[in-house]
């Protein structure tokens, strides 16, 4: 075999290029492996069975302009695990309530959206870090669960937080002051509607109003798990139609609301409501429908008025 400084170099380069040749494709292989890891998403859950709910007839108040339509569910929050009840309808799942601890004496706190009996919900204590069991952690609240408004907060916790409790929308952003909290968003801070929070190239006024999910990236199926909203406007009326409704084995029944986004020629916002308590019992019906509803109102799974403000 020729020795020589010249054939050796030449089976030194040959060698050096198979080396470099295999560390190319074998990072190649590794990466597209990572990428695999990486893209899949989790499988989603059992998913509960669904309703739809209509909406015929509504229309926007004398000198109101119809804006956005936002569905809020009061019984449940859609995250990347499924659907989390949310039995006392205090934003606030019970699956956090009992991790977290948040409990009364008896431990039944998820039971109760106030737990101290103080007139805020227990979500507004959470999130402000207060003794959500000290009735002495807020002001004195004189009238308890006053929603002057209608924009989801109590005029107490709106005190607190700073927001105005006789102006749904307090930054004129487009969301409702109690949506923006629910959702962890800053009912004083407009910008905040027109950001993307969870990056999915939807803004949050946008995604809201859809019934997706803003607080986090979430995989495909999640949103597509969501509820679906469908309007057909005429003038200043629209009849509204919510596909996907989930009916969750909650033991006091699945409250559903539509809340009805309205704005003053002037610039001033107002939000009126239909909610309608869905039945855990009912077995058989996919469909519930709401004609000339009375606003303020909630009805039941078929289609009664109930209650009234």
């Amino acid at each position: 075999m020729d020795h020589s400084p010249a054939v050796l170099r030449a089976h030194c380069c040959i060698f050096l290029r198979r080396v470099y040749l295999r560390l190319v494709v074998g990072s190649f292989f590794l990466l597209a492996g990572c990428s695999n890891v990486r893209l899949e998403q989790a499988s989603p859950p059992s998913l509960p069975r669904t309703v739809s709910l209509k909406v015929n007839g509504y229309c926007a108040s004398e000198t109101f302009q119809l804006g956005e339509i936002f569905p809020v569910n009061h019984s449940g929050v859609l995250t990347k695990t499924g659907w989390l009840i949310d039995t006392d309808r205090d934003f606030l799942p019970d699956k956090i309530e009992r991790d977290m601890q948040i409990a009364d004496l008896f431990g039944i706190s998820y039971l109760n959206e106030d737990t101290s009996g103080d007139g805020y919900r227990d979500i507004v204590a959470y999130r402000l870090g207060k003794d959500i069991n000290s009735q002495s952690s807020f002001r004195v609240c004189d009238d308890k669960y006053q929603d002057t408004d209608k924009d989801g907060l109590f005029d107490c916790e709106e005190v607190v937080l700073g927001t105005d409790y006789q102006l749904a929308d307090t930054d004129l952003d487009g969301i409702p002051d109690g949506l923006e909290f629910r959702h962890g968003l800053n009912p004083l801070d407009p910008s905040d509607a027109i950001s993307d929070s969870n990056r999915d190239g939807m803004s949050n006024l946008r995604a809201l109003s859809l019934g997706r999910v803003i607080e986090e990236t979430v995989p495909s199926w999640v949103n597509e798990a969501a509820v679906k909203v469908s309007l057909d406007t005429y003038g200043s009326c629209a009849d509204v139609t919510i596909d996907d409704i989930p009916v969750l084995p909650v033991k006091n029944g699945n409250l559903f609301e539509v809340q009805f986004y309205e704005r003053r020629y002037d610039g001033v916002p107002q939000v009126r409501y239909v909610k309608v308590l869905i039945e855990k019992e009912i077995e058989f019906m996919s469909e519930i429908i709401i004609a000339d509803p009375v606003m303020n109102s909630t009805y039941n799974s078929s289609g009664i008025q109930i209650a009234s403000e």
